[in-house]
């Protein structure tokens, strides 16, 4: 929730607070409204044209491949928590997660950034 006071912080200071909007979702949440469901009383896949949709979806997930967390710096794999670093057997089941639900999320013009490894996408 930081990075939202943040972010809403400087869209105030840019003077975009009529124009900005930063949401906070868990996985779960996000998941769940570019499927069927929904996040903050509307929209997904099978709602209404009136459905709100987003420009830009952010987002930073895990993306450790589970081999490789074992090889991670003391200071990361000690002090981080696992579900914020692992992303499972090849370190992409939360990314295409959020692929696949990223269109039902996305206005006609929208795009999706992520934060990622060296991997580059493999396997996707």
């Amino acid at each position: 929730m930081e990075a939202v006071v943040l972010a809403s912080e400087n869209a105030a200071m840019l003077g975009l607070e009529g124009r900005y909007e930063c949401l906070h979702a868990s996985l779960e949440e996000f998941v769940s409204r570019g499927g069927d469901g929904d996040v903050g009383g509307s929209g997904g896949k099978g709602a209404t044209s009136t459905a709100p949709t987003f420009d830009l979806v952010v987002s930073n997930p895990p993306y450790i491949p589970r081999p490789d967390m074992a090889a991670l710096e003391p200071e990361v794999r000690v002090y981080e928590d696992d579900a914020a670093l692992c992303g499972g057997t090849d370190g992409l089941d939360i990314v295409r997660q959020i692929l696949h639900a990223a269109p039902g999320l996305l206005g006609r013009d929208g795009r999706g950034e992520r934060g990622e490894g060296g991997q580059g996408g493999a396997g996707l």
